[in-house]
This record gives C-alpha cells, sequence and structure tokens, in this order.
C-alpha cells in the first residue's frame, strides 16, 4: 500500500477493539470470578476439594478468555468501530482534537453505546443475574473501558497529532 497514513488507520481500525477487548475481558474475569485460580475435584459423594490450578492451568484459563474477549471484540467491536469510531475520529480530526485524551473520552461514549445496543439486543441481564450486583457492574463497565482502551489503542497506532496530513493542513491554515 502506497499511502502510510491509510494502512495505519486500516491497522489500527482492525487490532485496537480485538486487543482491548482480551484485556478487559481478563479484567473483568479476576474481578467477577477470584476463585478463577481454584479447581474444585471431587462428586457429592465423596465431596469437593479446592485446590490451586497449576501454572498450566492458570495460563490456559486466561488464554481462554483472553480469546473469548477477542472474539467478543471482533463481533462487537468492530461494528461499534465502524459506526462510531470512524466517524468520531473523522470529526475530532476536524475539529483539531488529536491528543489522546479527546480520543479516550470518544471511545468511552461509544463503547458505552455499543454495550447498551448489545445488551438490548441480547437480553444479556435476565432476572435471574440480577442478584450478582458485581458482575453486573463490571460487565457493564467492560463497554465503556473496553471503548477507550481501543480509542487509545488507535490513537497510538494512528498518531493522528504526528501525521503528516494534519502536519500539511496546520501548515496552510490561515492561507487563503
Amino acid at each position: 500500500m502506497k499511502n502510510p497514513e491509510k494502512l495505519k488507520l486500516i491497522t489500527a481500525s482492525a487490532v485496537a477493539p480485538p486487543i482491548a477487548a482480551a484485556f478487559i475481558a481478563l479484567i473483568v474475569l479476576w474481578l467477577t470470578n477470584p476463585s478463577v485460580f481454584l479447581v474444585q475435584r471431587g462428586t457429592e459423594i465423596t465431596g469437593y476439594e479446592t485446590t490451586p490450578l497449576s501454572f498450566v492451568g492458570i495460563l490456559l484459563q486466561h488464554v481462554k478468555i483472553a480469546l473469548l474477549g477477542a472474539g467478543l471484540g471482533t463481533i462487537i467491536g468492530w461494528p461499534a468501530m465502524l459506526l462510531g469510531g470512524l466517524p468520531l475520529h473523522g470529526l475530532l480530526i476536524r475539529a483539531r482534537q488529536f491528543e489522546w485524551k479527546a480520543y479516550v473520552l470518544a471511545g468511552v461514549a461509544a463503547g458505552t453505546i455499543a454495550m447498551i445496543v448489545y445488551v438490548g439486543a441480547t437480553s444479556e441481564f435476565s432476572s435471574a443475574n440480577k442478584s450478582m450486583i458485581a458482575p453486573d457492574l463490571a460487565i457493564w463497565l467492560a463497554g465503556p473501558l473496553t471503548g477507550g482502551l481501543a480509542a487509545y489503542l488507535f490513537w497510538r497506532i494512528r498518531r493522528p497529532d504526528k501525521s503528516s496530513l494534519i502536519v500539511n493542513r496546520r501548515s496552510r491554515v490561515g492561507q487563503f
């Protein structure tokens, strides 16, 4: 591809949502399931014994959750990036907001909207889950946190503050 700016835009759009979702999925796992490092062995007859997982077991558990998060980041994050993130990127460029903070704020907004749409579309929070307040809170925060982290990763890859297109536009400001 001859245009490096376009390549950065495509790469940032493709990579940021799954990576951010994988990381946030691990954080949600740690917050909602403190027994993630334990395993129950036994039967109802002999009784259950809770023992720590081996290092390999812990590693496999985390890889599984990270892959699940990356999958959700692909399924939910790519449409959110296409419908919300990229238009917001265009608005931020037009408004000359090139700082990472503006991108993170826009990402939190897009992630919140994506989470509301996801919950509305899947009815993820049924009455059976209402007794689990902490997991609900962690899951509700997953959308905005993932959106913010994805936006920050997008900004780090795309670097609109150092873009040659932006630098050229800045030099022509005020010239007719």
